[in-house]
This record gives structure tokens, sequence and C-alpha cells, in this order.
């Protein structure tokens, strides 16, 4: 794969001007990092373009032969060969200069669909310049990337300088912009990103689209008879076979540039999208807490987002710690501590029994510290009204409390913001805020509600009516967006893990009346949705593109767990999921296909070490634990070790060791069989597993076995399990049978 050509743009036409030598620094700041990158300098100095003088509209024009004057088509042929740009615009007067936006209008198509990054300067680092750029280039369809670059004139001396067209001695002084080196980095790094997801997406759509070349390119005349056209040149033979005029062909057939213009169009607008609000330009604190910032909303933001587009995460809170001290130090603590396990976890498998320490744990520490005396402080105010800010600080305390490997204090975030939602929602009658941050927290906490009593903890009862507007139009059939169809799903599964947990071990065969019609409103809810999502998936595909794919592939996967969950609740017989073992192979189809788009996807790992949100491990843990087909189980066990290192309260290694310690359990009687034959007996199967007292290197795992009448007690078998002990006697057997490396 060819490396991608990057436009870098002088925007300033100035004379004198210091545009020339501060766009050659951010060249040969890229250029020493990246040995290997693309970069051409565009001057508009040199094209010095006049004022727009195109007769025709810029976006009805398909190639540079639809110009009227030679300079434009130059221009043009010139814009189209890149495949990506790099905006270095200086700002006069709270603004980018006329020039650059003259430049841009000339042109719709050959701009439309690219990635591109934008570096401003001036005194005060031209963000206003910056901020009115990235809104007219995504007017234009072009992805700007983000953070911006703003490079800031240190002294009035050096802006005299510059003003004047003298040498700023930026080359030779290292000591000059060097946070600016860092974020023209940081920036061109997520660039590079987005050009590779563009060259994924070329490839793919040559490839699907290679078998209809003939309906595609023929003559306008045959396309409009709907007819196969022979391709002649300059006439095709079907029209002066049938004595028609061949009105020619479409120049973008021709134009090898208009059809990269038009596939370039395919990719998703929000993958461009990989940090946090662009008016994150001047950032208050010291260098250090700056850069951890700086991680956090380039990396950290996407990793608490996951695979669905979030305003609190990606946009509101990075702009909210500028105004909120409380939340700034949550910020810097979060950004912190992800960075360094970002560093260590990437480089390989962690082992769960040995905590990693970061050298500026004090530091982090302090941060932490100090956002919760803000929050202490903040609470104790009598102008504190609305739970806002209270929610975002344990959102924040739970996501470092997870990193951390404390699971007990995050469980104790968890049920605290539970009851502050619980209690704000008996104070507005039930009635909060139906859209916006104040629901996008509401569904967070609801989340981690239906986590609780997986990790030994009780649900909060939770008034769910006043958010069930989506779940209403899904049955409806009238969801327009795919967060419409996760937020109904995240609906159900509160309503199913409810279900579970009150029915618990003490169910009766066959359930009670209520229970059995619990059920079945619970079936008919999760058919409704599947319903609602292929209709939405049909109806909406093409626009759903420019979503991340990966999001409905794992909203197949939780509910197809949900409907295993609903549908062997009421039974007291474990055999009955030895009838599912269709339902557990889509789930491994689905928990493959996400896989493979986390490989081409996530390039710079951040997905691969944590997220906030539930993901692949809990359907994965419950299916080789459920599953008894040996093959199956095993498959699942694979991919488990595939998972992020930790998805908000499950761990993946914690959780692929005491599957294995299942498997192993249940097997132990059959374990001279070949492997196909090892389906255990029900009277050696676990029914349910308690995880109790789980950190970082243990936890102590309760196994309930079959009574030995129908409605008798439970049997009850306790094993204390030290993680770092497991991994070093794992049974290299079982793990090439499950075709997982032996030393992971």
């Amino acid at each position: 794969m060819s490396t991608p050509s990057i436009g870098v743009i002088v925007c300033s036409q100035r004379v004198p001007r210091a545009g020339l030598q501060i766009t050659n620094f951010v060249l040969n700041t890229i250029q020493k990092a990246y040995p290997t990158a693309n970069l051409r300098l565009i001057d508009l100095a040199t094209w010095n373009l006049p004022m727009y003088n195109e007769a025709g509209i810029p976006s009805f024009i398909d190639s540079s032969d639809g110009y009227t004057h030679e300079l434009t088509r130059k221009w043009s042929e010139e814009i189209a060969s890149h495949a990506g740009f790099i905006f270095v615009t200086p700002q006069y007067n709270w603004g980018y200069p006329a020039s650059i936006k003259n430049a841009i209008d000339y042109l719709y198509n050959e701009w439309k669909g690219k990635p591109a990054m934008i570096v401003s300067y001036g005194g005060h680092g031209g963000g206003k310049a910056a901020q009115q750029l990235y809104q007219v280039l995504q007017g234009l369809r072009v992805q700007p990337v983000e953070p911006l670059v703003a490079l800031t004139f240190p002294t009035k001396e050096f802006m005299g300088k510059a003003t004047r067209g003298e040498d700023l001695g930026v080359m030779e002084d290292e000591s000059i912009w060097r946070d600016g080196r860092e974020q023209i980095l940081t920036a061109f790094q997520v660039l590079f990103n987005s050009l590779q997801a563009v060259e994924y997406f070329v490839k793919n759509m040559k490839h699907t689209r290679a078998k209809h070349t003939k309906s595609r390119r023929g003559c306008i005349t045959c396309k409009i008879r709907h007819v196969k056209c022979d391709e002649q040149q300059p006439e095709c033979l079907q029209c002066v076979k049938t004595g028609r005029k061949c009105d020619g062909y479409d120049p973008q057939q021709t134009n090898p540039q208009a059809q990269q213009r038009a596939v370039v169009d395919l990719v998703p607008e929000a993958w461009t999208k990989l940090s946090a609000d662009h008016r994150l330009i001047l950032r208050p604190g010291t260098r250090e807490e700056r850069q951890h910032i700086e991680f956090f909303c380039t990396r950290t933001s996407r990793a608490l987002s996951g695979f669905f587009d979030s305003d609190l995460w990606q946009y509101f809170l990075p702009q909210l710690s500028h105004s909120e001290a409380g939340i700034r130090h949550a910020v810097i603590a979060l950004g912190a501590l992800h960075q360094h396990l970002h560093r260590v976890l990437s480089k390989g498998k962690c082992d769960p029994g040995r905590k990693i320490a970061p050298q500026n744990e004090p530091f982090i520490i302090q941060q932490y510290n100090l956002a919760i005396r803000h929050l202490v402080a903040q609470l104790s105010s009598s102008t504190h009204q609305v739970p806002h800010l209270t929610l975002i600080s344990c959102c924040l305390f739970v996501s470092l409390e997870i990193l951390s490997g404390q699971l007990s204090k995050a469980l104790d975030h968890i049920e605290a913001g539970l009851k502050i939602l619980q209690r704000w929602e008996n104070q507005t009658d039930g009635k909060l805020q139906s859209e916006g941050i104040t629901r996008e927290l509401a569904y967070i906490l609801i989340r981690w509600n239906t986590q609780l009593s997986k990790h030994g903890r009780k649900m909060i009862p939770l008034n769910l009516s006043q958010l069930d507007t989506a779940e209403s139009r899904g049955k409806q059939g009238s969801w327009s967006e795919i967060s419409e169809a996760r937020d109904s799903l995240v609906i159900l599964s509160s309503r199913t893990m409810s279900f579970v947990e009150a029915v618990g071990s003490d169910r009766k065969t066959g359930g009670s009346p209520w229970q059995v019609s619990r059920q079945q409103a619970l079936l008919q809810g999760l058919a409704a949705w599947l319903s609602a999502f292929e209709s939405l998936m049909k109806r909406c595909g093409r626009r759903l593109k420019k979503t991340d794919p990966r999001g409905p592939v794992l909203l197949r996967i939780h509910h197809r767990t949900n409907q295993i969950l609903v549908t062997v609740a009421l039974s007291r017989d474990e055999l009955i999921y030895d009838q599912l073992d269709d339902d557990f192979r889509a789930i491994l189809a689905y928990v493959e296909e996400l896989t493979e788009l986390n490989a081409l996807l996530d390039k710079d790992a951040v997905l691969s070490v944590f997220s906030l949100e539930t993901g692949l491990i809990a359907s994965l843990g419950y299916t080789a634990s459920k599953c008894r087909n040996p093959v199956l189980r095993r498959k699942a066990i694979s991919l488990l070790y595939r998972c992020p290192q930790k998805e908000g309260l499950w761990s993946m290694q914690q959780y692929a060791i005491l599957a294995r310690i299942i498997v192993q359990i249940e097997e132990a009687e059959v374990a001279h069989l070949p492997l196909e034959q090892r389906i255990p007996e029900d009277r050696h199967r676990v029914y349910t597993t308690h995880i109790q007292d789980r950190n970082c290197w243990s936890c102590r795992l309760a196994l309930m076995y079959k009574p030995e009448t129908g409605d008798g007690e439970w049997h009850c078998r306790v094993r204390e399990v030290d993680f770092g002990v497991e991994i070093q006697a794992e049974d290299p057997n079982f793990l090439a049978e499950a075709g997982i490396s032996s030393g992971i």
C-alpha cells in the first residue's frame, strides 16, 4: 500500500510573511518523527489565485475539465492528487486570511471527504482562526481532525519579527514551541490513522464493485436505456447499431481522481473525530498537567465512549475541565493513569496478579485527592442545586478505580451515583431531562447498574419509564439513529437483569405465573427490538455507514446474550443450554467479526487496553461457562484472550482464567475422551457462580451445583482463586485445544 500524499498548505500570501518558515517548521517536525511521510508543500503565494472567477458551481463539477480557466483546472488537479491536508494559517483580526477562503471556494469535490489537520499561529495562538476554518471545512464535508494545533508567539519581539517576515529561528532553537511540537505530532498521528481508514475503504470498494464494472462505465445513452454498453470510444457500437446518437461517457468514469473522490466520500465522518472538542487549544495548568489533559482528549475520551459517539466524553467533559477545577484534576489523574497503562499493556499481556505502579503514582494520587476535595467543597456549597457535576465526578472516579484495579471502590462509587440518580428522580417526580448530558449520564449509570449483580452487589431500583421513548419508537419501527437502538437495548438489558436477579437460584421448576408472564413479556420485547433494529439497518443502512461499524455488531451480541438469559431464567435443568448451541455459535461469529474490525480500525490500540463500556468479555465468559459444546466453549476462551484488557468492571484475563477453571471442573470426569465428546453430565455442571471479594490478585469463587431433588437445596463449593498462581499453573494441553499460544 503506497504512502498517501498529504498537501501542506501555506495559507498566507501576505508580503512580508512568516507563514512559509512556520510551515517549513511544521513539515520538519513531522518529517523527523515520520521519515516516510509523503508531505507536499502547497504555497498559495506561488499559485496566486485570482478572486473566484468561475461561472460554474463547484459542487456540480466532477472533474478538472469542468472548469473554465486553465489555472483553476491545475488547482483542481493539485488538490485532487492529495489524500489529506495540513492547513497552516495565521490569525488576522480574529479570523483566517481571505487567501485560503478564496482557494477553498474554487473547489468542492476535490476537498470533500478527506481528512485535514489545522495548525494556527499568532500572538495568542490563532485559536479563533482555527475554529472558523474548522467550521468551513466541515461544511465542505472535509474531516478536520483534532486536536487543533496552536502556536503562540512567545514574546512581543518574536511577534515583531514575524510581522516583518524576519528569520524566527524556529528550526534551530528547540526551546521554541516545545509543546507545539508535541501537539503537531499528536494531531498528525490522528490524521495518519484517518488516511489508513480511507485506504481500507478504497480497497474494499474496489473489491466489492469489481464484478459491476460494465454497468458502471457505460455511455450515458445506454445507461438511460438500461442496456449493456460495449464501451467503444468515441461512440459505442450499441448506439451506432440502433441509429442513436451516443452522448459519450460520464467524465467521472474516465477521471481516476473523480473515482477516488467518490470512494473517499464513503469514509465515516465520525472516525476522524478521534479526540475531544476543537475549542480546547489553550489549556490551564503546568506542562505535565496539559500533557495528561491532551492524552485524555485524544485517547481516553475514545476509550470512555467506546464504539458510539458521546457528547459527554468527547465534547462536554473536556470543555468542563476548563471551568471546573475538580473535573480538571480528575481528568488529569485519569489521563495520566490511562497513559501509563496504555504504554505498559500495549506491549503485551499483563499478569493480573501483579500491580503495575506508575512512576508518577504520587502525582496521580495528588490529582485524585484534589478532585475529591473540590467535589466535597461543591457539595457543601449552598449554591449546589443540580447533581450534574457530582455524577460526572462519580463517572471519572469509577474509571480511575477500574484502571487502578480497585473493583470494590469502583462498585462503591457506582452505587453512590445510582442513589444520587434515584434521589434526583424522586425530586423531579420521575421527569429527568430527556435529552442531552442528563440523559447520557442516566444511561451510563443504568448500564453500570446491570453489572452490579454480576459482581456481588444488588441492583438499585430505578424508574425507567421516563427513558422509554427510544423503546416505544422501536416498537413502532421509527428509529432513525443507531443510538436509539442502543438506548432501547439498555432498558431491555436492565429489565432482563432485574428479572434474573429477582428469580435467582430459588426459582421453582417452570416458574410462578408472574414469572412466566414476565419472561414472555421480555422475550416479546427482545423480538420487537430485533425487528426494529433490522428495519433500521435496512432503511438507513447507507447513512449508518458514517457510524462506527463495530457498534451494530456489539448490539447484536448483547441482544443475543440477553435472549439466552431470559430463555433459561426459569429452568432448573442446566441441559436447556444444549438446545442453544446455534445461539452461542452466532455470538461467537459476531465476536469474530468485531475482533477483525478492531484490528482494522483501532490502529493506535486505544480500545485494546481499556474501554469503560461492557463489550465482549461478559458475553464470551457466559458462553464459555454455559455452552457445554467443548469446541465452542474453547473457542470462546480463545476469543476472550483477544479482548481488551479491561471492559468496564470486567477483566479479560481474570474472566478467561475463571472460565477455564469452570470448564476443567465440569469436564474432569470426561477428560480422557476425545475433545468433541467431552460433554459433562448434568450432575457435574456448575449451575451458578458467585464471584466474591475480587481484586487485582485474587477472588473467592462460589460454585452452585444441582440439588439432589428437583426443588431441594443447592450444593455449594467454594474455591479460592489466586490469579498469579493460576497463570503459572495453566495446562498447556488445554491452551493448545483452545488455540491459545502458551505463555499468554
